[in-house]
């Protein structure tokens, strides 16, 4: 028997869950899916879409023939990654000082342009 992807699974808030129980028996098992205090879901896969922290915990699946009287459980951990993602500007420090230096000339062109038009129309 087996639940994949395999324990711990580790999801951030807001993605989808998805886990799949095998197990191989003739005829084909029933399952079922329960957490630490109810019952789920029945069927190989268990999806939960949009995790929260709430989701965190034991899953654990349990396989049943009824023909043969052969049960098997297995339990799989899902982990919230409490992380906060890193977020980018976008522009590297490289653009950023090219920026910097564009608009520092820009600044001193315009300046000394308005300088020497002033001095021409003054009569110096």
């Amino acid at each position: 028997m087996e639940i994949a992807p395999q324990s711990p699974v580790t999801r951030t808030n807001g993605e989808d869950l998805t886990l799949t129980c095998s197990a191989q028996s003739v005829p084909s098992p029933v399952y079922e899916w329960f957490n630490e205090t109810e019952r789920l879901s029945t069927g190989p896969v268990f999806t939960i879409p949009s995790v929260s922290m709430e989701h965190a915990g034991k899953y654990t699946c349990h396989a049943n023939n009824a023909w043969t009287g052969r049960n098997i459980s297995l339990t799989s951990e899902v982990i919230m990654n409490t992380a906060v993602p890193e977020t980018r500007s976008g522009l590297t420090p490289g653009a950023i000082a090219v920026i910097v230096f564009g608009v520092t000339v820009a600044c001193l062109l315009g300046g000394v342009g308005g300088w020497l038009i002033a001095r021409k129309t003054s009569g110096n």
